[in-house]
């Protein structure tokens, strides 16, 4: 299957989630399916990326990820930032409702993300901290309990305890409250 350069980033920019599911799906590793993953906008945004910060289904940016593992220049999916320095856990940690189990998965593939600041000087973790309202944890309203799951998992959490976490997103809640 050909498609042009960019197909995949525009179905991702448009949330077009099942469309781009189905032309991941069609593609076979080599030159094109590279182009695909790794093709970049103006502002250095992928499809992952753009995925991540659009808040995609999760076993689609899984996808995306499994088949950019091997990028160029030795870097994966996992590892690419926009112009501004923004990695896919920059992008998740920007919303106003992270998936815990993408920060897992991000973390757990490239731990290093942790650490790396963007061009304002931020890490992810206080990309989500300032995306944090000002409330008390007992009066945290419904959309924002994963804004603060996000926080105290990377704040007091290491690389290695948020890889270990489990899948079930009810018993991430747990260990990461035990956490805390």
């Amino acid at each position: 299957m050909t498609t042009s350069p960019g197909s995949l980033f525009e179905l991702c920019k448009n949330a077009q989630w099942e469309s781009a599911s189905f032309l991941v799906k069609d593609m076979v590793p080599g030159e094109d399916l590279t182009e695909q993953l790794f093709w970049k906008d103006f502002d250095g945004r992928n499809a992952c990326l753009i995925s991540c910060g659009l808040s995609a289904p999760v076993p689609f940016i899984k996808a995306l990820l499994d088949l950019g593992a091997d990028g160029p220049y030795g870097k994966s999916l996992c590892e690419t930032t926009n112009v501004h320095q923004n990695t896919p856990l920059h992008y998740a940690c920007y919303q106003d409702a992270p998936c815990p189990l993408l920060i897992k998965m991000l973390v757990t593939r490239f731990p290093a993300a942790l650490e790396m600041k963007d061009d304002d000087e931020e890490t992810p973790l206080e990309m989500a901290e300032r995306r944090m309202p000002d409330y008390s944890a007992e009066e945290v309203p419904h959309p924002h309990h994963n804004l603060v799951l996000a926080v105290d998992m990377l704040r007091y959490m290491t690389a290695e305890e948020i890889a270990a976490l489990p899948e079930d997103p009810d018993q991430i809640r747990d260990v990461v409250e035990e956490c805390v």
